[in-house]
């Protein structure tokens, strides 16, 4: 993979799934756990990526009404 695309295509994998591993990521992608650990790195200290949040399923917690 080009490194033109990779914080694209890193940023698109970590919103499927957060959780995935720096290994899990690297293979992904084709590039090195390195590669992949600078390229994080560089994007949280951008503050292109602010934080890691899980996405909950209220129903799940009793929460059964909606308000916006």
């Amino acid at each position: 993979m080009a490194y033109d695309n990779l914080d694209k295509e890193l940023v698109s994998e970590l919103i499927g799934d957060g959780r995935k591993s720096l290994r899990e990521l690297a293979e992904i992608l084709d590039v090195s756990v390195t590669t992949v650990s600078n390229h994080l790195g560089e994007l949280e200290e951008s503050g292109s990526i602010d934080g890691y949040t899980p996405i909950l399923n209220y129903n799940e917690f009793g929460f059964d009404v909606t308000a916006v």
